[in-house]
């Protein structure tokens, strides 16, 4: 059944471009063909010659910016070339077919004719790769269906056996799959290491019975493998260094969604994703001579006010990469930051209050769904408080292969912290905007201005953010879906009863930027929206991509027949291969296994020149390794997530679960494998039992901390800056480590993998 939706798919998609073949086939008929006097030949040649030699350049001159148009979409007309007006007085140009639009490398052959305005005879055809068109991932043209590469491929029959398999039995079956694709790239490039088959197959059986991928396989997937010395002993990670290998998506989450599913747009589909983007902010900041940065904030905490007042102190979350580029006066705890530029505009923009949920909305800069606050920075309003760089007491240099090229390196989780003291803004000179037009605001107080931006988050107590006490690697009955609710499924059998967690992501992605785009958006019905996709945000919700427009209430809309609790119950983790670094835990990984950097090279913190050599921050000193140069491995425990990659602007992005628990913040996206990956705030520790030799993961809280070889945390930085009797709302009663609530304390027991359950 299965099999023929996709054969029928295919023929639409086929029909959707055929115009392209028929130009190109009737125009065939406008070639001159009469050779009937040898005199006319000699004349044409002499023109055709001098026709040939004119050096034309064909160009799109089409309204809509062409980076956001797809190369089957332009018309004849939107083409011109570059002759002058002398020559088309002499000479007519036209552009009369467009053949083999290309999708992925966003190309189009324009084939043109160019005649003599005396005589009609003399002309020629040529045609000439015009290029610079929206380039999708996947080859596909808007709206496309890419699911021949990727679709579950299993019948009605096969469906219930597929169902019946456990999660090792499913990870067998899908990665053989994934591995015959993966094995036709290039593998990653490791340190050298030769090793026997007998020691490949020892390892193998290590890593099976530590959960983890086979040795080969792991190195196809560019996921750290163990380091032996001469004795077949482990002795360190041997980490990839070429590039990231590429990733595929799942075929599971392929299943249960349209094709080509990375989340849904401009949508809240239930009042959970209503209330954590009231919470929400898109951040933008401008720093003078370099180009302007966005992405996603939320609100953390904020300091106890006095009784009876409004608190006025906030903090934010983002991503350190987002934070980084954030140039502040007063950063007491990061100095060394290179100040060579400083910001002098920060925005904060959010949901209105009154929105609705199951409705669509407009990108931001005409939609009229958002409020956009703008700040200076005069009387330093803004200051970093914490950054997740180096938060352990351990290095990489104690777990990694002899001569590393990553020795200098130290860890990182992509969390950071900032404050926002309202105290400090000029009311005169904030501004409000929506859909680009001023809001009259009229501020009396700092209090009111903060009650305003915040949506009134302080007196909204059940509103408040928690965090998840136990990490789902540790609790994976917590979070790990059955494929179906069927008997026949091991999951659905023993967990049937279950009330599964579900996982909540709203942010927001620049509407176009470079390769991304807003794919909901239509040529013709969304037309000014695309003009302007570079200025122009898309809030972003991990929801289904089948939901768009179907979530309609009234008797005339779209409706997908969705009860509102349906809505409610968020997404899952994915179930994705090239991520994942426990094979029977899906949607979890180690970072140090499985993606240590992005791209092919480690996070390089911009320090001063002068002080590249120095840790970022003024916390209690550790030993530096040799040739330390501010570059940093990704660590802990990360989380990636069905139904959500969406495109720059999006870092900082939080994941809450159905409890607004904060369980971990998106600092990177893959199209390709159509997941983001989120860093966990928590975890207990991993041990792998000295499959990678040195290496197990630590044990820490970046909200928390109190990790037995942690260095810091959120906690520990306001502590260093404000003193232990500082309050918060996280921290009512002060930031000793003692007043930390007794379900965060960590308790130096790490998760053994090789203890998993396997049966389900």
């Amino acid at each position: 059944m299965i099999k023929k939706k996709f054969i029928l798919k295919s023929l639409l998609t086929s029909t959707a471009i055929s115009p392209f073949i028929f130009i190109a086939s009737c125009s065939s008929s406008n070639i001159n063909t009469d050779n009937s006097t040898n005199k006319s030949n000699e004349k044409n040649s002499e023109v055709k010659k001098e026709l040939e030699n004119f050096d034309i350049k064909i160009a799109y001159s089409g309204h809509e910016p062409q980076p956001t148009v797809y190369a089957n979409e332009p018309l004849t007309s939107d083409f011109k070339s570059n002759l002058s007006d002398e020559i088309l007085s002499k000479y007519k140009f036209e552009v009369i077919g467009l053949l083999n639009p290309n999708a992925k490398e966003g190309t189009v052959e324009v084939k043109y004719k160019l005649v003599n305005l005396k005589d009609s005879n003399d002309s020629i055809e040529k045609v000439q790769v015009v290029g610079g068109f929206f380039k999708h991932p996947f080859g596909v043209f808007r709206n496309g269906d890419i699911s021949s590469n990727h679709k579950l491929a299993i019948t009605e029959g096969e469906l219930l056996k597929y169902t019946s398999k456990t999660r090792l039995e499913r990870f067998n079956e899908d990665n053989a799959k994934y591995m015959e694709l993966l094995k036709r790239q290039d593998r990653a490039a490791y340190l050298k290491n030769d090793l026997s088959d007998e020691q490949i197959a020892k390892l193998d059986k290590q890593a099976f019975e530590n959960n983890q991928e086979t040795f080969k396989n792991a190195m196809y997937k560019g996921f750290s493998v163990p380091y032996l010395d001469k004795s077949g002993k482990a002795i360190g990670l041997n980490l990839n260094m070429s590039v990231q290998v590429g990733k595929g998506p799942s075929l599971i989450d392929e299943y249960v969604d349209e094709p080509y599913s990375l989340g849904l747009a401009r949508t809240l589909p239930s009042k959970t994703y209503k209330q954590i983007g009231l919470q929400t902010y898109s951040l933008y900041f401008n720093n003078p001579g370099v180009s302007a940065q966005h992405g996603t904030t939320w609100i953390l905490d904020f300091k106890k006010p006095e009784a009876g007042k409004y608190p006025t102190t906030w903090y934010f979350a983002t991503n350190v990469h987002v934070a980084d580029g954030m140039k502040f006066v007063d950063d007491k705890n990061y100095p060394t930051r290179s100040k060579k530029v400083k910001t002098n505009t920060v925005q904060f923009l959010r949901l209105k209050n009154d929105v609705g949920t199951r409705t669509t909305f407009r990108p931001t800069r005409f939609g009229d769904e958002y409020e956009n606050w703008a700040f200076g920075v005069e009387n330093n309003p803004f200051k970093t408080i914490y950054m997740g760089l180096n938060f352990l007491k351990s290095s990489p240099k104690e777990y990694l292969a002899p001569d590393s090229p990553f020795a200098d390196t130290e860890e990182m989780a992509d969390f950071a912290v900032f404050e926002v003291d309202f105290t400090k803004f000029n009311l005169n000179e904030v501004r409000v905007y929506t859909a680009g037009k001023e809001v009259a605001k009229n501020y009396k107080t700092h209090e009111e201005l903060a009650k305003d931006m915040t949506n009134d988050y302080a007196t909204k107590t059940n509103e408040h953010i928690k965090f998840l006490s136990t990490s789902y690697l540790k609790d994976y009955d917590k979070i790990g879906r059955p494929f179906a609710n069927h008997p026949k499924d091991p999951v659905f059998a023993k967990n049937g009863n279950k009330v599964i967690d579900g996982l909540f992501a709203l942010g927001y992605p620049i509407t176009g930027l470079g390769s991304w785009l807003d794919f909901f958006l239509d040529k013709y019905e969304d037309a000014n929206d695309l003009s302007e996709a570079n200025n122009s945000l898309s809030l972003w919700v991990n929801g289904y991509r089948k939901w768009y427009k179907k979530l309609g209430t009234s008797e005339t809309a779209a409706n997908t027949g969705l009860k509102d609790e349906e809505l409610d119950k968020g997404n899952t983790l994915s179930t994705e291969l090239g991520y994942r670094s426990f094979i029977t835990r899906p949607g979890i990984l180690d970072m140090m296994i499985g993606s240590p950097f992005s791209n092919k090279s480690p996070y390089e913190y911009p320090a001063d020149e002068d002080k590249i050599n120095e840790l970022p921050d003024s916390f209690a000193t550790t030993d530096k390794p040799n040739n330390f140069k501010n570059r940093y491995l990704s660590y802990g425990i990360n989380y990636f997530l069905r139904h959500f990659a969406a495109g720059g602007g999006a870092s900082g992005t939080s994941v809450r679960n159905q409890k607004n628990e904060l369980v971990g913040i998106v600092h990177s996206s893959s199209q390709s494998a159509r997941t983001s990956l989120a860093s966990a705030f928590r975890s207990e520790g991993v041990t792998y039992n000295g499959y990678y030799g040195p290496y197990q993961m630590e044990e820490y809280d970046l909200i928390y901390g109190g990790g037995k070889n942690q260095r810091s945390s959120y906690r520990e930085a306001l502590q260093k800056l404000y003193g232990d009797s500082y309050q918060t709302n996280l921290f009512d009663k002060g930031l000793k480590l003692e007043n930390v609530p007794q379900e965060f304390k960590l308790s130096d027991k790490k998760i053994n993998p090789s203890e998993f359950d396997n049966s389900i």
